[in-house]
């Protein structure tokens, strides 16, 4: 599912730099492997703690997307985030119009530091109901996650691959 930048209320600087910030982790994280074994350490240990707790976030933002529970969903996303507005729009219109049913099929966790988490999502979307049409995906995602006071909140989201669901990608 593609999103339009065009429904945000904030500034094109601050858009800018999303676009920007997006462009640069979807080029980060589809770097070859050797590129990837040639980086230095992160600065930061990823602990195996805070991993599953991310990861507990992402099937938390799930179970809500499920549920249609628009509040439940919104709670999980940064306030500040640029992407907080138009979700609140897009997923209240979504809910409405279409029964998903959203399955999780594999969570990576790429980077976390004192602010910032990076996680790569593969899941599938499948209409189960609803009066639109609607092709079930597969979508391959970065989510980024950033910290409000003690909490990782979700910060951002880009698509770096959808595809129609076949029995191949489906799973």
């Amino acid at each position: 599912m593609k999103y339009s930048f065009r429904c945000f209320s904030t500034t094109r600087k601050l858009l800018l730099k999303c676009v920007i910030i997006c462009h640069v982790l979807t080029c980060f994280y589809m770097t070859s492997s050797e590129e990837a074994l040639a980086a230095p350490e992160p600065e930061f240990s990823q602990s195996d703690l805070q991993e599953q707790v991310l990861i507990g976030l992402i099937q938390g933002q799930v179970t809500s997307m499920n549920k249609e529970d628009l509040e439940a969903y919104m709670g999980q996303l940064h306030p500040d985030s640029p992407i907080y507005d138009h979700y609140r729009i897009t997923m209240g219109q979504l809910f409405a119009v279409y029964d998903l049913a959203t399955e999780i099929k594999r969570v990576e966790v790429l980077s976390i530091d004192t602010d910032y988490a990076v996680l790569r999502v593969r899941m599938t979307k499948r209409k189960i109901g609803g009066r639109a049409r609607f092709r079930d995906a597969y979508v391959d995602a970065l989510w980024v996650y950033r910290r409000h006071s003690d909490l990782w909140l979700l910060w951002l989201t880009s698509n770096l691959h959808s595809k129609p669901l076949t029995s191949k990608t489906g799973g």
